[in-house]
């Protein structure tokens, strides 16, 4: 495959096709040129039954009225629809397709104007725009032809660039039915590499999976366009998504914010257990709760001290649900617990300033470690991978904890 995604293509002429399947008919009404050697006959009935373009393009004032002469000649052509450049919007001004189907009218005789004779270019050896396989892969599709978004060559960002391509002349040609569940399962046969692609660009995967309706590439691109929210490209595209996905996308991402806000709270007001003291007949001095009882825990409140403080900073950095991984990094730190964050070399500058035996250093870091393991859970449930992507030797940068279900998607039929 080139570069500027065309193919090298051969297809088979109407002699060399057998003319009793696709993409020649024996009695088929319908000759659909797409160049010279892509020429379809197909059947009028057919088309028109799938697809409302082809009722509008096959109407009875598009067809020829063939005279006696012709049939007698066997000419059954009644309809004959041209490919033609669209480039410039000037054949259909609000579609976005660069080749689209023109009626051309016979003549009682079953012939088209001199001027609408079909020149021979052979595609062999030449390169060929993709968009006449994808009209060649939608209209064999009408006829229960299995589409191929490529071969073993083509990565898998050919193959959906290519699914994107049918998925625009399917549109165009309203037969969007017929072609999403074997584009969707041509892709969900990549596996992993197709949940790596949908990690990279979710934003792009969203928008396509909701015109595809795949629920289950939908449910991929929307947990990690959840998690990339606030990165720019989610942004771009947000405004341009279907009022219902923006809706959603944006609903999922409120609430992970939220999660990651009230979770970055509890960890600031956190207190170890064996901080508290318990009143007896509830007096703290005829409890004997006095400065001695809080004494024996001083090591505990500098360990305390320490971990709020690298709370507050990371805070106060922004690395927070406002960050572009929206805390995604933090948590995964907090999550860890041990070296993770405030390692040994990291308190050196604390101890300079509040000078300590080793012993007392020992104690200070074993309320640390204790501090670290008890805030733990605060922050690895955010580190969940609810998506099919598995992580393996690739670090995560971006939350995949969003839980999707079913009524997430219900629009999607």
């Amino acid at each position: 495959m080139s570069p500027g995604g065309e193919r090298y293509f051969t297809h088979p002429s109407s002699s060399e096709a057998d003319e009793s399947t696709f993409p020649v008919y024996r009695d088929g009404d319908v000759k659909i040129v797409i160049t010279g050697s892509r020429q379809y006959h197909l059947h009028s009935t057919t088309l028109k039954h799938y697809s409302s373009t082809f009722r509008a393009l096959l109407s009875d004032e598009n067809a020829a009225p063939l005279d006696k002469k012709a049939i007698k000649k066997g000419r059954i052509i009644r309809y004959r629809l041209d490919a033609v450049d669209n480039s410039q919007r000037d054949v259909e001004p609000d579609l976005d397709l660069e080749t689209v189907l023109q009626p051309v009218k016979l003549g009682p005789d079953g012939k088209a104007p001199y001027d609408k004779q079909i020149s021979l270019d052979l595609e062999n050896g030449l390169i060929v725009a993709r968009i006449f396989d994808a009209y060649d892969a939608i209209l064999g599709a009408i006829y229960g032809q299995k589409i191929e978004l490529g071969d073993e060559e083509d990565t898998l960002g050919d193959k959906a660039r290519a699914a994107a391509l049918y998925l625009r002349v399917a549109d165009y040609l309203d037969v969007l039915n017929v072609v999403q569940k074997p584009i969707e399962a041509d892709l969900l046969a990549c596996g992993q590499l197709l949940y790596s692609t949908i990690v990279k660009e979710p934003e792009v995967w969203l928008s396509f999976a909701f015109r595809l309706k795949s629920r289950s590439i939908f449910r991929e691109a929307l947990i990690h366009a959840a998690g990339q929210f606030n990165r720019q490209g989610v942004q771009d595209i947000l405004p341009k998504l279907d009022v219902r996905v923006a809706a959603i996308l944006q609903k999922k991402a409120a609430a992970l914010k939220e999660s990651v806000k009230l979770s970055q709270l509890h960890l600031l007001s956190y207190y170890p257990p064996q901080f508290q003291r318990d009143l007896g007949v509830g007096y703290a001095d005829i409890d004997k709760i006095g400065k001695n009882s809080y004494s024996n825990d001083i090591f505990g409140w500098m360990a305390l001290d320490m971990f709020r403080m690298w709370i507050a900073q990371n805070c106060a950095s922004d690395y927070t649900h406002h960050a572009q991984d929206m805390g995604y990094e933090f948590m995964r730190r907090v999550s860890q617990g041990g070296p993770a964050y405030l390692a040994k070399p990291d308190l050196e500058g604390w101890y300079q300033k509040f000078p300590m035996t080793d012993k007392g250093k020992q104690v200070v870091e074993r309320w640390l470690d204790q501090i670290k393991e008890h805030v733990k859970p605060m922050a690895s449930r955010f580190l969940e991978n609810a998506s099919q992507y598995e992580y393996r030797k690739v670090q995560a940068e971006f939350f995949s904890c969003t839980k999707v279900g079913f009524n997430d998607y219900e629009f999607i039929q």
